[in-house]
């Protein structure tokens, strides 16, 4: 009876948070009788509680050896071989807990934690579930059971689970922000912003998720709101490095460069090997004029942490440090066709110094390029390619040759169209009796830069466009890809009075077809996209409607570009705002004479 009075103590100590004394006791149940089942186990507990998992699982394993009938002695030795990193050995316990007893609900749950923590999430699905089903009020499981379907990118089923979560415990501010995270990535940009704000209310100093409600302020597109948050989550932790880069990256939007810069150099300084503040440092030198610096950052494109995906070649990179005399080098092409037709310009630079150059681009290219009879062997991206020594990606030989803004090469034209393809438009065009102006509205989809930066919006709609009509002006489509055939003739009817707006992208079939068309206009009026590139390229005066937050290769505050002497830049004053570039360039074709 003295030794069941002294357990007796133990337990209520226990269970009162008195740890230290109930070990006490435990320990003097157990020097009076080892085999004393319950206190093994409860002692095993209290050792788990302390943080000594080593211990725990040897004092329940006896007793799960003198009685091995209790499912929770198996659960809870299941939670110090979790908690050990016995992933297996926990599994074997939680699933002997639920031979024992079919209504043992946290054991479900348990061993629902170790399948989602080796990545068996549809075992972890099923286990929290079954969990669920025996006791619906287990906000754990509920809550375990979103995480699930978030990994599995069952975000509307995440959502779901913790809701229900929420219903039972809506004070927890770490169901609020898993739930922000699901309305996210389900695209739902206020809901999660919402959601978690509620998570901030609940636990403010969590650096975490002002960071998570920033990300999604920038992606609604409220940019200084965003800052906000990642100022907050930097003030809560000032070696948040991931901060530091989204704030750069959205002061870089605002063309806050030099803030841009030192945010990232923060970073860096924090997370020495943080390549993706490399660089978006890169960009924002370059968009500053800070070339030789910028180049050799934006070598850091390559690496595997920054979305442009690298070409393995076993021949060496050549960005200008060996002697090409008597070698073949490899250019190749990447990223878009605009950046193909950029750079392409230090073709020549190479072939001056190499035996050979080969020039590996995308298929609608090569007959514009072959047409110029250059220096090199054109060939199609894709193709077998013939032996070589050297290689290099087009966009590194800015950083070969050092180039800065007053050392670009601008030998233009470099491009040209192919003659008998251009008299051929002219003879279809007709005699010209006004200016011609070629449009291009749209560059495709939205680009999304990584999920913490805004979306770069270089495009602008059919009507916005059809607000540059001068009765006095034909008008030549180049629009490829969009609108679609009939919805083009509805939005000329609707949007475009007067027969002075011709399409002619349904006969363009590549760039060689689009320069001859280019050829025999007087002005391309065109977004940040490839015709902006080939109109420049060639020598024809381009007019680029640039958005605010611009790419880096059009510079800050100009209307003029040193890489095209031709073009000329109207460029938003607020972002997403086309309303006063439309205007100013309207104004300028008005006059426009033959």
């Amino acid at each position: 009876m003295r030794i069941e009075a002294e357990f007796a103590s133990a337990f209520d100590f226990h269970q009162r948070g008195l740890l230290n004394e109930a070990q006490a006791r435990y320990d003097k149940v157990l020097v009076a009788d080892p085999k004393h089942v319950n206190a093994l186990h409860l002692r095993g507990v209290l050792a788990f509680q302390s943080g000594d998992a080593h211990l725990a699982a040897k004092l329940i394993s006896r007793a799960i050896a003198l009685f091995p009938k209790d499912a929770g002695f198996h659960c809870n030795l299941g939670n110090a071989q979790q908690a050990l990193g016995q992933y297996d050995a926990a599994l074997a316990s939680y699933s002997k807990a639920i031979v024992i007893d079919r209504n043992e609900a946290f054991a479900y749950f348990s061993r629902g934690n170790v399948y989602r923590h080796l990545k068996k999430l549809d075992n972890a699905i099923a286990d929290f579930g079954q969990a669920i089903s025996i006791d619906h009020s287990m906000f754990d499981a509920h809550l375990g059971l979103g995480f699930a379907h978030a990994e599995l990118s069952h975000f509307e089923l995440a959502v779901a689970s913790f809701d229900r979560a929420l219903a039972l415990q809506p004070q927890h501010a770490e169901a609020h922000t898993a739930r922000g995270n699901a309305l996210y990535k389900l695209e739902k940009f206020d809901a999660a912003i919402t959601a978690y704000e509620k998570a901030i209310a609940l636990d403010p100093s969590n650096a975490e998720i002002h960071f998570n409600h920033g990300v999604a302020q920038a992606r609604r597109g409220s940019i200084k709101a965003a800052i906000a948050s990642y100022d907050r989550a930097i003030t809560i932790k000032p070696n948040y490095a991931q901060a530091y880069l989204n704030r750069g990256l959205l002061r870089h939007d605002l063309m806050r460069v030099d803030d841009a810069i030192a945010d990232f150099d923060s970073a860096i300084a924090i997370k020495p090997d943080f390549t993706e503040s490399k660089w978006n440092k890169a960009l924002s030198l370059l968009l500053r004029g800070d070339y030789l610096k910028g180049w050799e950052l934006f070598e850091y494109r390559h690496h595997k942490d920054v979305e442009v995906s690298p070409r393995n070649f076993s021949q060496p990179l050549w960005v200008g440090q060996a002697d090409l005399a008597g070698k073949t080098i490899l250019l190749h092409s990447e990223q878009g066709l605009g950046d193909t037709i950029q750079f392409f310009r230090y073709a020549t630079l190479v072939a001056d110094r190499a035996a050979a150059v080969i020039l590996e681009v995308e298929q609608s290219l090569v007959e514009l390029l072959t047409d110029l009879n250059g220096p090199y062997h054109i060939i199609a991206k894709g193709a077998v390619l013939p032996a070589f020594d050297y290689q290099c990606p087009l966009m590194s030989l800015p950083h070969a040759f050092k180039s800065e803004l007053s050392t670009i090469p601008v030998d233009i034209p470099y491009l040209r169209a192919n003659h008998e393809k251009a008299e051929a438009w002219q003879k279809r065009l007709g005699p010209k009796t006004t200016p011609r102006v070629g449009l291009v509205w749209s560059g495709g989809v939205p680009i999304f830069r990584p999920q913490w930066a805004t979306p770069v919006v270089r495009n602008m709609s059919f009507p916005q466009i059809a607000t540059l009509n001068v009765p006095s002006i034909e008008f030549y489509s180049l629009q490829k890809g969009e609108p679609g055939e009939s919805d083009a003739l509805r939005l000329r009817e609707e949007y475009w009075k007067g027969g002075n707006f011709i399409n002619v992208a349904g006969d363009i079939r590549n760039f060689a077809d689009t320069a001859s068309v280019i050829a025999n206009l007087d002005l391309v009026v065109t977004v940040d996209t490839s015709v902006a590139h080939l109109a420049g390229a060639m020598g024809k005066p381009v007019w680029i409607l640039n958005r605010f937050n611009t790419c880096w290769r059009w510079l800050q505050d100009r209307t003029d570009s040193p890489w095209y002497p031709s073009a000329r830049i109207y460029r938003q004053t607020d972002i997403g705002d086309w309303g006063p570039v439309l205007d100013s360039v309207k104004s300028d074709l008005l006059k426009l004479q033959v």
